[in-house]
């Protein structure tokens, strides 16, 4: 793999991480319902796991097993986001209370 590439690669998952970890404080602060709340929350967790894979296959020259596994991981973030995208959707029309 190009020193170049693996660059550009860690500079757009440094992007990644700065978008997530503010998308995820911004929704820790909103008034949310628990279930947009597990969402926001499991979109981080699965990211986490999406970076350190990705470190992980790059340090280690990409072995077949863990870029796999990177990929397999990258559809689950894929469907996390889609839940929490249609949890907060559904959030923002229902009717909340301020206490």
């Amino acid at each position: 793999m190009s020193p170049r590439l693996v660059l550009l690669t860690c500079h757009c998952a440094l992007l990644l991480a700065c978008a997530v970890g503010a998308f995820w404080a911004v929704t820790r602060r909103a008034n949310l319902d628990a279930r947009a709340r597990s969402w926001c929350n499991a979109v981080l967790a699965v990211f986490v796991a999406q970076f350190a894979l990705g470190v992980a296959t790059l340090l280690f020259a990409v072995p077949i097993s863990l870029a796999v596994l990177h990929q397999a991981n990258a559809m689950a973030l894929f469907l996390t986001s889609l839940g929490a995208a249609h949890a907060l959707r559904h959030d923002a029309d229902a009717p909340h209370t301020t206490a």
